[in-house]
């Protein structure tokens, strides 16, 4: 992250966020879906996630185990509405986190090699 060189009072946050850029590539949106996270080598099983955030380069997801940090992955995203499945996006990418959450599980951060394709439809 980047500071700049002067920051407002301490008392104003919503001024004091607007200073703290992030290095983003493309805006991250909350979400809350089902992925299915697939460890490009045989030796890790196939992992069910949900997402908590995503955007065009990555997703941060929880899941019941961790990935080793680097590890090639293909990750598919299952958007549904109302509990009906709609579309499955699919794409490959590295972990370029996985951390324990002290609320359990753990948060695996995966940076994509370009950006998710849809994979499938639903009807």
């Amino acid at each position: 992250m980047r500071h700049e060189s002067t920051l407002p009072p301490t008392g104003n946050l919503e001024r004091l966020v607007e200073h703290v850029k992030e290095r983003r590539k493309s805006r991250r949106f909350e979400l809350r879906q089902t992925a299915v996270v697939r460890p490009s080598d045989s030796t890790s099983n196939e992992l069910t996630a949900e997402t908590e955030n995503a955007s065009l380069h990555g997703v941060l997801l929880r899941a019941p185990a961790a990935l080793a940090d680097a590890s090639p992955v293909e990750v598919e995203l299952r958007l549904s509405r109302d509990g009906m499945q709609g579309v499955q996006l699919r794409g490959t990418g590295r972990v370029v986190r996985s951390e324990a959450k002290l609320t359990g599980g753990f948060g695996i951060a995966v940076a994509f090699d370009q950006p998710l394709t849809e994979n499938a439809h639903s009807t």
